[in-house]
């Protein structure tokens, strides 16, 4: 179970403190796309926007005479519902760390920090009915962990073209508790008329990850108002070394696992007929029906879709203050599960965004926000998210020599 949750988390969000869905809790897995939150604003449409971010297409991470130093923090507030089960939960997490150096004439060096897969999955407590030979009891379960993206990249323009790849190493912990706790000490009669005291027991499972992430992409200048953008990432290997300690059972196990990762893909256009007018819209999609655990293929996972769709409007006429300071954002984004079940179903993500951004420092400086809600849904299961997002970027004047 440990590792089909840390599977299922690869391609979402690492976190300090965090709220994630309760679908971790049954290996769903959310898509938290790594953008910045001028992006995440606009429906997390990003792909094909120039001066914007996108981890996932490093062509996008492109600077002409200014370092850009950005590190992008997220509160968020999750709210469970379904039909036996209402938990709130608050978190806070580090969305995304980057820096961009100009090099070149037309080049830009990229680093950055940005998480790929978290979950923290609230405590969920069921009751099991009695029997005849054993009284009832309260099972729960309870998991923590997250996967993180550390690398380099590189973008450069040739003429319309922008061309960028980036290479990441991959890590994570992920921990796993599931805690029986009986209603009293119960003693069971087994097949050959022995008494077996049965008592509370906590089996403990702990998976460190470390992996390999390769992307490239591209943008493209069709026209003066037209932009369109690529990319495709592979992750070709991943190991991960699993410790089970097996409480109700008295034994402790370490194992090695492998994992074939999910190729993704995604196209996004932008339009841009005026300076103070942007419209973008992104597709992706998620090869998880070829992933495998020790090469084996799982039958609950299925491939992903995300769909995102934004705006981005300067107020105010071209030669005032609010048109050269003052962005209005708002987007729309749809995402399919990557995970399948008879009980619920596949689930759902619908996303609306809105936010906006302000200079700082005299122009050293840019303080972005994102405010969004999202619906996520499963057979019963209603889950709320309200997710605030501030990115504070830094502009420096750097030597384009290097």
């Amino acid at each position: 179970m440990a590792k089909l949750l840390l599977f299922c988390s690869v391609f979402m969000m690492t976190s300090l403190v965090h709220a994630d869905s309760l679908f971790a809790v049954n290996g769903f897995g959310q898509w938290l796309h790594p953008v910045d939150e001028r992006a995440r604003a606009m429906g997390g449409a990003a792909l094909a926007v120039e001066g914007g971010f996108s981890a996932l297409n490093p062509s996008t991470a492109m600077v002409t005479e200014r370092a850009r130093i950005g590190v992008a923090m997220t509160p968020e507030l999750l709210e469970v519902r379904t039909d036996t089960v209402a938990q709130d939960r608050a978190g806070f997490r580090l969305s995304i760390a980057r820096g961009l150096f100009p090099v070149g004439d037309a080049g830009t060096l990229s680093l950055g920090l940005h998480p790929l897969g978290t979950f923290n999955a609230p405590k969920m407590v069921s009751f099991v009915n009695a029997t005849d030979e054993i009284p009832g009891h309260f099972s729960s379960f309870e998991s923590v962990g997250d996967l993180s993206a550390f690398g380099i990249g590189y973008a450069h323009a040739i003429g319309k073209v922008t061309l960028g790849f980036r290479t990441d190493a991959l890590f994570g912990s992920a921990v796993e508790t599931w805690t029986m706790d009986f209603a009293a000490d119960t003693v069971f009669v087994d097949a050959s008329e022995r008494a077996v005291l049965i008592r509370d027991a906590i089996d403990h499972v702990e998976t460190n990850v470390l992996g390999m992430q390769f992307s490239g992409g591209m943008t493209v200048r069709v026209s003066p108002r037209w932009t369109a953008g690529a990319y495709v990432v592979v992750r070709p290997w991943a190991s991960g070394h699993e410790i089970v300690d097996g409480g109700s059972a008295g034994t402790e196990v370490n194992r090695t696992v492998e994992y074939d990762l999910p190729m993704q893909a995604g196209f996004g256009i932008a339009y841009h007929p005026t300076e103070t007018f942007l419209a973008a819209v992104d597709f992706e999609t998620a090869l998880w029906s070829q992933a495998r655990v020790d090469r084996q293929p799982r039958s609950e996972f299925v491939d992903s879709q995300r769909f995102g769709l934004g705006v981005e409007w300067y107020v105010g006429s071209e030669d005032s203050w609010l048109a050269r300071n003052l962005p209005l954002r708002c987007g729309l984004s749809s995402t399919t599960g990557s995970y399948e079940t008879r009980a619920l179903g596949r689930n759902d993500e619908q996303r609306i965004s809105f936010g906006s951004g302000i200079p700082l420092l005299r122009g050293r400086g840019q303080l972005d926000f994102s405010l969004s809600y999202a619906l996520r849904t499963a057979d019963s299961v209603r889950e709320h998210d309200y997710l605030l997002g501030v990115n504070l970027t830094i502009l420096e004047t750097w030597s384009r020599s290097l």
